[in-house]
């Protein structure tokens, strides 16, 4: 599985439709995100603590990714990080 360009998965695993969907929309679209997609989820089999740990990380994930891409592109501007 991809998500942006990365492999998700190794060619040895794989990931239900509905997880990948799931994140996919999580990381790049968060406020579309319903209850039918959790609902979703449940019906599969998910426990609503793995539902959790898959929108943490796909939360956690896309964020740090647009910290990087934001800090990337001050570098050269003029910003510098303060160092504690």
């Amino acid at each position: 599985a991809t998500l942006g360009g990365r492999v998700t998965a190794t060619s040895n695993e794989t990931l239900a439709a509905s997880v990948e969907r799931y994140v996919s929309t999580v990381a790049l679209h968060a406020y579309k995100v319903t209850d039918a997609d959790v609902d979703t989820l449940k019906a599969a089999g998910y426990s609503e603590d793995a539902i959790f740990e898959l929108t943490l990380s796909a939360a956690l994930g896309a964020a740090l990714g647009r910290l990087e891409r934001g800090l990337g592109a001050l570098q050269g501007s003029g910003y510098e990080t303060q160092k504690s």
